[in-house]
């Protein structure tokens, strides 16, 4: 029944069960009862297992990256160096190919240098046996100098030495005859010398007309150390010329020569340009080989004058003393300033004050066209006529002619 029937039922019977009679008017809803329930049957589901599952794990958190803590090594005890001595591996290359030309060339030049260190040093013995000091020196100061000049492989194959001297050991027991007089070693070492430069510009015209600019460079540096070798004409005083002799000659070959000095002078000296030694020592050695030659030409006080100069530039003082007299003394009408010149010399460079005196006076007589000297002479003269000779010097070089 429904809940509102149920309700009306239960008030009534509690009214009549208290004695009051209440007529209760209520209008009753007439529910019909519902259908009967049908009931189905339901088969029975047989039981399923479950199928597992694996549990499903969450991602492990990614791992901190590991820092690394980088300690300071512990410093430690150097270890003691060793030397190890390297062994040198020798490549082997494939020589150069040289023609006949090149080949004779050097060969040449080999000979020459050899030649003239061997005859510088039998010079050397001579002037030390003899006790000329002073020669001697000279004959020191250009083997020093030419003993430094490098060897180089001008012929690929061919062992070079690191200087000089290593090659002239071989020459050492032919160095010195003692048959031989001055003359003969002078004029041997002087020939020599002329070849060792006569050999060098050959095989440079060779390398510039091949284009070898490798052995080109090589062998400038050879002619540049041959030209800062001093120099010396050894037979200076044995060739003063006698009382009254005068040399008036006109010699072709002797003017052909002087005029290749002369161009070989100019070329070493070209303003604008530094000096260029290797010129000024090969118009030297021209110069000194006129004199030898031909000492009655007309031109060898000319060459005794420019030798001078060349002397004075390189700094050999009483050799360019010596061959500005031989200038005069060859020829006395010379119109070179050169008993002023020789003069300067022994007063300023050599402190011979008679002997600068004497030819200050003589430079006056005979040079007076050279204004600027007379000035300076008469200055000098003055100074070394004094009672103590001695006087304060401030005159320019550079003034003097």
């Amino acid at each position: 029944m429904s809940k509102r029937l149920i309700l009306a039922v239960l008030t009534s019977s509690v009214l009549l069960a208290g004695g009051c009679r209440i007529i209760v008017k209520e209008r009753v809803n007439v529910v019909r009862e519902p259908a009967p329930i049908q009931y189905v049957e339901v088969q029975e589901v047989p039981h399923i297992e479950p199928i597992p599952v694996a549990p499903v794990k969450e991602p492990a958190p990614a791992p901190a990256p590991k820092v690394e803590v980088v300690q300071e090594p512990k410093a430690q005890k150097e270890a003691p160096v060793v030397a190890v001595k390297e062994k040198k591996v020798e490549i082997s290359q494939e020589p150069e190919q040289v023609d006949a030309q090149s080949q004779e060339l050097v060969s040449q030049l080999t000979i020459a240098r050899t030649e003239y260190f061997s005859s510088l040093k039998s010079l050397k013995i001579y002037y030390a046996n003899v006790g000329n000091n002073a020669k001697l020196g000279w004959a020191k100061k250009e083997i020093a100098v030419l003993s430094t000049i490098p060897l180089y492989y001008y012929v690929s194959g061919n062992k070079a030495q690191s200087n000089l001297v290593g090659e002239m050991k071989l020459a050492k027991s032919k160095a010195y005859n003692p048959v031989f007089q001055e003359v003969d070693l002078v004029e041997g070492m002087m020939l020599k010398r002329s070849n060792y430069y006569s050999s060098l510009k050959n095989l440079e015209n060779y390398f510039v007309e091949s284009k070898k600019e490798k052995q080109l460079k090589w062998l400038r540096s050879e002619l540049s150390v041959f030209g800062s070798v001093p120099q010396y004409n050894y037979l200076a005083n044995a060739v003063v010329p006698r009382d009254g002799f005068v040399a008036v000659n006109s010699i072709e070959a002797a003017d052909d020569l002087y005029n290749e000095a002369q161009e070989l002078n100019s070329k070493g000296r070209i303003i604008g340009l530094p000096v260029d030694k290797a010129m000024l020592r090969a118009a030297l050695a021209k110069y000194n080989e006129l004199i030898n030659k031909y000492p009655t030409s007309d031109k060898v006080d000319e060459c005794a004058y420019k030798a001078g100069d060349i002397y004075k530039y390189f700094g050999d003082w009483d050799v360019a003393a010596v061959y500005y007299q031989r200038t005069f003394q060859w020829n006395p009408d010379t119109r070179y300033p050169a008993r002023f010149k020789a003069a300067w010399m022994l007063d300023v460079k050599l402190d011979k004050n008679e002997e600068a005196l004497v030819l200050y006076k003589e430079s006056l007589e005979k040079e007076s066209r050279y204004v600027g000297n007379v000035e300076l002479a008469q200055v000098r003269i003055i100074s070394l006529t004094k009672e103590d000779g001695s006087s304060e010097l401030n005159i320019n070089d550079s003034n003097r002619k």
